[in-house]
């Protein structure tokens, strides 16, 4: 019976996210927000997974999302635009077409890891675009693989458009997946230095008043 169930949850989470999904890309500017509001709907529990929870983020992160997804518009779209049907073949071409592929590699980074960023921290534009770059060292293997993933999909998908639906409920679970993992890893390495550099701080005190004592003491 618990099969049946999770397998039930599963189509239905898999049906309803690639709808959401698929007409928000349609859209162009609605799916940036959609993606975080998704990934935010997959870092609960399957059995405390709320539809409402894809929308729920806005109320707090509106501005910064709203910001992030002009960037992303225009760090995704423009490139490949560039890449697919501006392309000419021409070597006076070249420097764009490199250009273009960097400025794309960047933009997918940032979709990468810029949702969790939003949904755990309260961040300025420039803070979310630095901060994308620092996650991948939580573990920079598993960064690396996602990051080569997401990019070999979003190239798959500019070429083959028709695949572009299959793909991206799993394209976002992976993401929430592997980046809270980062997330996590380099909030306890940044506690565990705050806390080393109090006891420090602790010790150096104490050290300074014993200095004082000891005058008093003779």
């Amino acid at each position: 019976m618990k099969y049946f169930r999770i397998v039930g949850t599963f189509i239905f989470d898999y049906v309803i996210i690639t709808v959401l999904l698929s007409l928000s890309l349609v859209t162009v500017i609605f799916f940036v927000p959609m993606f975080i509001g998704v990934v935010n709907y997959f870092k609960k529990h399957y059995d405390d997974r709320r539809i409402r929870d894809i929308f729920s983020y806005l109320k707090e992160d509106w501005a910064i999302v709203i910001k992030f997804t002009l960037l992303e518009i225009f760090v995704l779209i423009i490139p490949i635009l560039n890449i697919v049907y501006f392309n000419t073949g021409d070597r006076s071409n070249a420097i764009i077409t490199t250009i273009s592929f960097v400025v794309l590699i960047y933009g997918v980074l940032m979709l990468v890891n810029a949702p969790v960023l939003i949904l755990n921290m309260k961040l300025k534009l420039f803070q979310l675009m630095f901060n994308s770059l620092t996650l991948i060292y939580g573990k920079w293997w598993l960064s690396l693989i996602t990051i080569a993933g997401v990019f070999g999909v979003v190239v798959a998908c500019t070429y083959f458009p028709y695949i572009t639906p299959f793909v991206l409920y799993f394209l976002a679970l992976i993401i929430q997946k592997s980046t809270i993992v980062n997330f996590n890893k380099l909030k306890a390495a940044q506690e565990e230095k705050n806390n080393t550099k109090k006891i420090k701080k602790k010790k150096k005190k104490t050290t300074t008043l014993l200095k004082i004592r000891r005058p008093y003491e003779n």
